[in-house]
């Protein structure tokens, strides 16, 4: 039985990783913060291994009085911060934090894989694909964390790093997507700009089922782009929700300037606040993006790995679970 560390373990993907491990038998330990919400783990047997990424002489006591692990996937990181410091903190400062613990108390993995953002690498334009190999060009302070954190682990030496990079997730306990399909389930679509966008998506099943198969077989020092090898519009979105829902949607489209006058409004009611708005600048630079089409050879590549979902498929599935957990 091989040994797990899954870092960012209670939240939407990190949980619904730990379910897939137990599945394919690692002994799975969970790295998370003190006071985290373990309701999504609760009916797991797994360890828990509490961190604080801020104390350096607590994480080197804790690592070096416990064995190496087989494996690990440093899932933890922040999708919302007040300013690029705030994401760069916690993806860039935290990531250096672990690696530099194991390095120092000789408790390197076999593999170590850090999960990464399709945000990293950056939109291309309308009819282009972004591929393994695409130069990062960011439009957001989180994809620029993040792509700062993919370089630091191309300086190491032996270090036995492979990143995977998740285009949109959805599925079952995601809260993003969700605010979507909250909005055609009342009967509104709403779009930005006059042109669809061209996107990629993949269910969080198969997304996990992806990192585990990176473990087994995908090869150190690469990039995987975390996608269910399809391409889709904005429009494909907006039908696979209603098609799942049984519902039909008035289509309103804004344009860009009148979502970036609001996005500006909900930024400063958010500082007077203290809360970190769901619409926000930075926001609207991934809503206006062109086109997040994606191709992975190093995906392909993977012999043992297809999706299970596509995103009608999946988009059923989820939904049926939103409706059974009283969420919709």
């Amino acid at each position: 039985m091989k040994t797990l560390l899954i870092t960012g373990a209670n939240g939407f993907i990190g949980s619904t990783l730990v379910e897939c491990a137990i599945q394919n038998n690692y002994k799975v330990t969970a790295a998370i913060r003190k006071g985290s919400d373990l309701n999504y783990l609760k009916d797991f047997d797994i360890d828990y291994l509490e961190i604080d990424y801020n104390n350096k002489e607590d994480l080197n006591e804790k690592f070096s009085r416990l064995p190496a692990f087989d494996y690990i996937i440093h899932n933890a990181g922040i999708t919302k911060a007040k300013d690029e410091a705030g994401y760069h903190k916690v993806n860039v400062g935290n990531t250096k934090l672990l690696v530099e613990t194991l390095i120092e108390t000789g408790k390197v993995p076999h593999k170590f894989l850090f999960v990464s953002s399709l945000a990293a690498v950056g939109p291309v334009t309308y009819g282009k694909t972004i591929q393994d190999d695409t130069p990062g060009n960011p439009v957001t302070w989180y994809g620029r964390s993040k792509l700062v954190a993919e370089n630091y682990f191309t300086t190491l030496n032996d270090f036995p790093w492979v990143i995977v990079r998740p285009t949109a997730v959805y599925g079952p306990k995601d809260k993003d997507i969700f605010v979507f399909i909250k909005m055609i389930h009342s009967g509104f679509n709403l779009s930005v700009g006059y042109r669809d966008q061209e996107l990629s998506f993949i269910h969080s099943e198969d997304l996990v089922a992806l990192m585990l198969e990176i473990l087994r077989n995908g090869q150190t020092g690469k990039k995987y782009i975390g996608y269910d090898l399809r391409q889709y519009t904005s429009e494909d979105l907006s039908s696979a929700i209603k098609e799942a829902l049984h519902k039909k949607a008035i289509r309103l489209r804004l344009p860009v300037g009148i979502i970036s006058m609001v996005a500006f409004l909900s930024e400063k009611i958010g500082k007077l606040s203290g809360k970190i708005p769901a619409l926000n600048i930075d926001k609207v630079n991934e809503l206006k993006a062109q086109c997040w089409w994606c191709h992975s050879e190093n995906v392909k590549n993977l012999s043992n790995w297809q999706p299970k979902y596509d995103l009608y498929s999946g988009m059923k599935q989820t939904i049926a679970w939103y409706k059974d957990k009283g969420w919709l």
